[in-house]
């Protein structure tokens, strides 16, 4: 009879919650043209308005697997002022009082605020859908407003606290083509709103940098059941399983534009994290902790430690941002500068990287090329196809000169231009500094004892070209398939402030698959050269001596000379 007792209650309880969700949810096998009901969003500060929606159609497989309800928005100053506004993505649909969807599309340009609408089952499946990492040439969804008649993902606004103009500028350069928009913003000093929960239709943050700087995505929240929470509509970059802080946000204003309206927000506290991150929107946990990469960075006295999301798409370039940033703030925006630095990288106790060099600057463009080279190597071992690496901190150490110094190679010039095997090569290199009059420099260089007898290239080159002429001379390197090949690639790379010296013979070779093979025949050569695949790879370059040249600044410029060996030292 308990048994009996238990099995009614068991049947009873599943009534009653299939009862409770097909009252909470109405699916699109439902909703007819002309219908309406309402949606909701926060427009200013964190009170939540709504707005009527009628809708206008349902378009089935719109893409594959994928519906769109379209829908009419009205009775609201800020829609109607301000169209579908960047910020409203995940704002709630209801209809008779059940929930349909999220708000999540768009048209550029459209004279009415018409939406697409994502419906809410396939939001629901988020939670349960595997979905694999994606390939290493994934392309971003993101699409900027058009003038053509396509329908879009509602533009997701990125809100920068800490940041000055010129660094905003250039972020938005790299990820307007994302679907952001990056927007300068400030903090909220309210300690209340430190107890704002995440409800359907209050904003939330996607918080991609937290710490001395700020930048969080801003979206609206779809649906909250216990600690699950669905938001969005659409990706915020498509990023399949993600690990993203999620937070809760403030709405300061609502900017109406006829380009593109939308909302400036500022994250308030981190409650929860993204976990699921693909076309119907995004799904989240409260109290889920978030897997964060710690970048302390230091220039001059100052200190300044951020916190960034474990994205191998966007982490390099949001560091990238962040190191401009404190370089644009703490030192002269435009002029001569002159910046020492060395960054370490670790994946807990395990040193990735320890690599020192200088940048030097006049414009922006320079501070930006010289940022990305600093990063280089961080791309390198975080991209990597072959392991999976998790960098838990990067430290970087900079100190800042006024002054800018540069020097470019304009000729050398030689003692002579035969030699004997084991003889010194006497060089003098002539360099030009801006508005100074042109330098010389002295260099020895010892000629190998056991080199035969011919003729050889004497390659006078800087570090940008040195590293062209490596992957030249071993094409293993234009691929960097692992933690061990980016090891050898970094041991060998030079600063900018250094010049190789290298004594090259010409060599007929091949190189197949990384195997290198010598005196092949002239046709197989000419077969390995036209082959589609490309596995092989010509080689005609071997260094037989090396010797590194020091200078005080940066050295640009690179130069050849040929000179013949006629014999060992007698």
């Amino acid at each position: 009879m308990k048994v009996l007792n238990k099995f009614i209650l068991s049947l009873f309880v599943v009534f009653i919650t299939l009862q409770v969700f097909g009252n909470e949810f109405m699916f699109i096998d439902e909703i007819k043209p002309g219908m309406e009901g309402y949606g909701k969003s926060v427009f200013s500060g964190t009170q939540i308005e709504t707005f009527t929606v009628k809708i206008l159609s349902v378009m089935d497989n719109f893409s594959p697997g994928h519906s769109i309800i379209l829908a009419e928005l009205s009775d609201n100053p800020n829609v109607e002022e301000g169209g579908i506004i960047s910020g409203m993505s995940g704002s709630p649909v209801y209809l008779n009082g059940r929930l349909i969807g999220a708000v999540a599309y768009s048209w550029g340009f459209s004279k009415k605020p018409i939406a697409g609408i994502t419906p809410i089952k396939e939001m629901l499946d988020l939670k349960d859908r595997k979905i694999k990492n994606l390939p290493a040439d994934f392309e971003f969804f993101g699409k900027l407003p058009s003038e053509d008649n396509g329908l879009r993902y509602i533009q997701t606004p990125i809100t920068m606290t800490g940041f000055n103009r010129e660094s905003i500028d250039d972020f938005k350069n790299e990820f307007k083509e994302l679907g952001f928009l990056p927007v300068q913003s400030g903090g909220v000093g309210l300690q209340k709103l430190k107890l704002q929960t995440l409800v359907p239709g209050s904003p939330i943050a996607v918080q991609l940098v937290q710490g001395s700087m700020s930048v969080s995505a801003i979206g609206t929240v779809t649906y909250v059941r216990g600690k699950e929470v669905y938001a969005l509509g659409h990706p915020m970059f498509n990023g399949g399983n993600v690990n993203v802080p999620m937070g809760t946000a403030y709405i300061h204003t609502t900017i109406p534009s006829f380009y593109n309206s939308f909302k400036i927000g500022s994250s308030v506290t981190t409650v929860g994290t993204f976990l699921v991150d693909s076309t119907p929107g995004t799904y989240g946990e409260l109290g889920a902790i978030p897997k964060m990469v710690n970048a302390s960075i230091k220039l001059n006295d100052k200190n300044f430690s951020v916190e960034i999301i474990d994205n191998k798409y966007l982490l390099g370039s949001l560091l990238r941002t962040v190191i401009l940033n404190i370089i644009l703030a703490e030192t002269k925006e435009i002029g001569d500068l002159f910046i020492e630095y060395n960054i370490k990288m670790y994946s807990g106790e395990k040193e990735l990287l320890d690599y020192s060099d200088i940048m030097t600057s006049e414009l922006i463009f320079d501070t930006v090329f010289g940022i990305g080279r600093m990063l280089r190597f961080f791309t390198f071992i975080k991209n990597n196809p072959e392991e999976e690496v998790f960098i838990s901190d990067i430290k970087i150490e900079m100190k800042s000169y006024d002054a800018f110094k540069r020097y470019t190679l304009q000729n050398i010039e030689l003692n002579k231009t035969s030699y004997f095997a084991g003889e010194d090569v006497n060089l003098k290199l002539l360099l030009k500094q801006d508005k100074k009059p042109e330098i010389t420099k002295d260099v020895s260089f010892n000629i190998p004892k056991d080199v035969k007898p011919g003729n050889y290239y004497l390659l006078i080159l800087d570090a940008i070209e040195d590293e062209r002429q490596r992957v030249t001379e071993s094409p293993k390197f234009s691929s960097l398939d692992n933690l061990d090949e980016i090891n050898d690639w970094i041991e060998g790379s030079h600063s900018l402030n250094e010049v190789n010296l290298r004594l090259v013979a010409g060599e007929s070779g091949l190189n197949i698959n990384n195997q290198e093979y010598s005196d092949t025949p002239p046709t197989f050569y000419f077969l390995q050269q036209v082959s589609p695949s490309r596995q092989g790879i010509a080689t005609n370059l071997k260094t037989l001596k090396e010797e590194v040249i020091k200078f005080d600044a940066p050295v640009s410029g690179s130069k050849q000379i040929i000179i013949k060996i006629t014999k060992g030292t007698e």
